[in-house]
């Protein structure tokens, strides 16, 4: 069906969500276009399903999803994406750092015969952390999984939503949805838009997050890989450590080490705190992977609202 499905994750989004709604009515209006709105709450912690529900009542093109725990960004984008109706899908955060006035300049480029379109700030308006760990997954996502776009990926997408059909079956919690586009299109063009400042919450995502979404998009898609790299990394790994405290302690007892390619304490601590923070995101995501109970299902929908009149 010609028109836009506009979906939007939300978590505790209270402070955005009805600006947000707003703002997309106003500008897809204009388009001439039909088009719906669906907000996917996603274990929010404060009243966001409640705003959710009252913006379904008052709108008749706004769709509530309620999730029944926090299953992830792209979890959340996942759900929303199988029940949208319209042709096209559009993908935008409900802090409004993404404006929904650009959405036209990325339908243009869609309609050019492309087949996904991601929108890049001109200028990021993020800190220095989420940078630094963004830089770290789209180097993943670009020489590990082979996704050479990965410099132009964005949470601001739109794309043709017949692309989901070549999803295949998830059965798994970990779903990286740049992933599944990128091995479902072979043409996509980045746009430069502008970059908002982050309203009403911080960003879920900091260094640690970020690099562990890297590793679970390394072992969900190029799973040889990443086992390869765990059987080199732990080894050498422990190694250092143990390198590293055995130098500090003969430097502690007896005030000298014989350890003399080592220049200094300083280093070593280094060396050992960057090897923990290691320890620390690879455990924690192969405890995730194999240990931790968890759906065999991406999402679990606890409650899907419509509008009384559609009913």
């Amino acid at each position: 069906m010609r028109g836009l499905s506009i979906v939007v994750p939300a978590f505790n989004s209270v402070g955005t969500l009805g600006a947000l709604t707003d703002r997309i009515f106003k500008t897809l209006r204009v388009m001439g276009l039909n088009f719906e709105l669906i907000l996917v709450n996603d274990g929010s912690h404060d009243q966001t399903w409640e705003v959710i529900q009252t913006l379904v009542s008052r709108y008749d093109w706004v769709i509530g999803v309620n999730l029944s725990q926090n299953f992830g960004q792209h979890n959340a984008l996942l759900c929303g994406i199988y029940l949208a109706q319209f042709e096209t899908c559009v993908t935008l955060d409900d802090d409004l750092q993404h404006p929904p006035e650009e959405i036209p300049k990325l339908i243009k480029e869609l309609d050019q015969g492309n087949e996904l379109v991601y929108g890049i700030p001109s200028i990021s308006g993020h800190g220095l952390a989420k940078r630094l760990g963004g830089s770290i997954a789209r180097l993943f996502a670009q020489h590990c999984l082979l996704i050479q776009r990965s410099k132009s990926m964005s949470a601001f997408r739109a794309f043709r939503t017949d692309l989901r059909d070549g999803f295949g079956i998830i059965s798994g919690p970990f779903v990286s949805l740049d992933a599944l586009l990128s091995l479902n299109t072979a043409t996509y063009r980045p746009v430069e838009i502008k970059h908002e400042q982050r309203l009403g919450k911080k960003s879920n995502y900091n260094f640690i997050k970020l690099a562990e979404l890297s590793l679970t998009m390394l072992s969900r898609f190029n799973r040889k890989l990443f086992i390869l790299g765990l059987a080199l990394f732990y080894p050498m790994a422990t190694q250092g450590i143990v390198f590293c405290i055995r130098y500090v302690m003969e430097k502690l007892v007896t005030g000298d080490s014989k350890l003399q390619d080592i220049p200094c304490v300083t280093l070593a601590v280094a060396l050992c705190l960057t090897l923990a923070l290691l320890f620390t995101i690879i455990s924690r995501r192969l405890f995730r992977m194999f240990f931790k109970s968890s759906p065999t299902s991406p999402y679990i929908i606890l409650e899907k609202l419509t509008h009384p009149k559609k009913k």
